[in-house]
């Protein structure tokens, strides 16, 4: 057996051990995500510093809940539009206590902090830099976990927020993609982000490792930044050469064309067409 088989096997092992240990515990309210303890302050679920760099964005954002029917295979709006005053940078979630937010999590914000400017000003990724990618990879699962907390749907278990807190690392199984970007700039600074819950119960033998995912997509500047779950996914054919693969196996996109806002928005729908 070649190497590469050694490590998808070890990855796919890794990813199985990591699901059986995730469980169907409940987040208790009022506690934090990650630790479950408190007080619970309201943190920023896009970084203040931020706001800075990245210059206009969009005034108000729109929260559009929609449900998956399996039965169906498709997706209905189940609650309408949600208006949200003010632009993203205004938006906040209570939901991680002070000890987290101000230290290892602003330890991971400290890390990120100057490859994400570099990207959002239109700069290459270094691939062969381990560092940066676990810095930058790190970071977006930090993004993911809390934009998670505003939306209808948790996709994520209590235990994977905790594991990531000890491990600090992106959590097996996601797959982190990043792609040059140059559309309109009424879409700075928006993210999409897709939920499917699968319900207890739901998983047979057939599909024993069927489990809740999603998919987020971010754009910031001139960088497209991708997060989804790595099961089951398909990326569309003239999109997926120009995305490069920074988590958790480094694959260069073999197109420097950037995306377009069409192209960025059929990205954003992957888990939901």
């Amino acid at each position: 057996m070649s190497s590469t088989s050694n490590d998808e096997t070890n990855l796919f092992n890794r990813i199985q051990e990591h699901e059986e240990a995730l469980g169907e515990k409940v987040q208790i309210a009022g506690k934090c995500i990650f630790c479950g303890g408190g007080p619970l302050t309201q943190e920023h679920i896009w970084p203040k510093w931020l706001k800075a760099f990245v210059g206009d964005v969009a005034p108000e954002t729109k929260h559009i809940v929609r449900n998956f029917d399996p039965s169906k295979l498709e997706w209905t709006e189940i609650k309408g539009k949600v208006e949200r005053p003010g632009n993203v940078f205004s938006h906040r979630a209570r939901v991680v206590c002070r000890e987290c937010n101000n230290e290892w999590m602003s330890e991971l914000q400290t890390r990120a902090k100057p490859i994400i400017l570099d990207l959002k000003a239109g700069a290459d990724f270094q691939l062969d830099d381990y560092e940066k990618r676990e810095a930058l990879s790190t970071w977006l699962a930090m993004f993911a976990f809390i934009k998670e907390q505003i939306s209808a749907h948790k996709t994520s278990p209590p235990q994977e927020l905790k594991q990531f807190k000890d491990d600090k690392l992106p959590p097996p199984g996601w797959l982190f993609l990043i792609a040059k970007y140059n559309g309109s700039p009424e879409l700075n600074g928006l993210s999409w982000r897709h939920g499917m819950v699968v319900e207890e119960g739901f998983r047979d033998e057939t599909f024993p490792m069927l489990r809740s995912r999603f998919s987020l997509t971010v754009i910031l500047g001139q960088a497209v930044f991708y997060v989804a779950i790595n099961w089951g996914l398909k990326i569309p054919d003239d999109i997926a050469p120009r995305l490069t693969c920074i988590w958790p196996h480094p694959i260069a996109a073999r197109s420097a064309e950037p995306l377009n806002d069409k192209e960025v928005l059929r990205l954003a729908k992957t888990y939901a067409s």
